[in-house]
């Protein structure tokens, strides 16, 4: 399995938008539901922050809890990965600890989900990588996603991967943040708010896009 397959139902026209209300409780509780999806141009924008780019599920796709929103709150800081570590062992408890940690010190942060087995991911990587380095005023952390240890490892050495990155076995950070499929990529603001999704294989306008949201 490399690309995604497509996702069935309707998408919304491309720079429409669609809003769902933001939640700002505690985390929000995590339901496992990974349906992978293609590579699109549509954005939708929830009723109060969340905005989607790339292959917005379309109103046939079941909603996920973090589609209301979801922002980081009470995450114990000890488990944050070291800034530059490689494939430290976390699930969302590691990556929510991460955003808790940057919003403290008053700086966004952007997470992307991949795979070694995940071609879109592959070929999205050296434009994260350009991005990572030049914002310096934002975090980036990189979860491979149900992938093995080996396999992990290969893949962040052949990309050549800049930022700090967790090894996530059981899935978790996916389902906390929404994901359904291959890659995702998600920006938390400084107050440790979920408020942008790349659904699907980063482009320059669309990871941009998602930048502007944290600037």
């Amino acid at each position: 399995m490399t690309d995604p397959t497509p996702a069935t139902g309707p998408r919304p026209e491309p720079g429409r938008a669609r809003r769902w209300p933001l939640q700002r409780g505690p985390a929000l509780a995590i339901v496992a539901a990974v349906v992978a999806l293609s590579v699109g141009t549509s954005i939708a924008q929830r009723d109060a922050g969340v905005v989607d780019f790339g292959a917005v599920p379309g109103p046939g796709q079941p909603p996920l809890p973090a589609d209301g929103g979801l922002r980081v709150s009470g995450a114990d800081l000890a488990l944050a990965p070291t800034h530059g570590s490689v494939l430290t062992d976390g699930g969302w408890d590691a990556a929510a600890a991460f955003v808790a940690r940057s919003a403290d010190a008053g700086r966004p942060t952007v997470i992307n989900l991949f795979a070694s087995w995940c071609g879109p991911c592959e070929r999205e990587m050296p434009l994260l990588n350009a991005v990572a380095a030049r914002e310096l005023g934002t975090d980036f952390l990189g979860v491979a996603h149900l992938d093995a240890r080996r396999d992990a490892e290969r893949f962040v050495a052949e990309q050549q991967v800049v930022f700090t990155t967790i090894l996530d076995l059981d899935g978790m950070v996916a389902a906390a943040v929404g994901g359904r499929g291959l890659p995702v990529t998600v920006a938390f603001d400084r107050d440790g708010t979920m408020v942008g999704r790349v659904f699907g294989e980063l482009t320059e306008d669309s990871l941009e896009g998602l930048l502007r949201l944290v600037r």
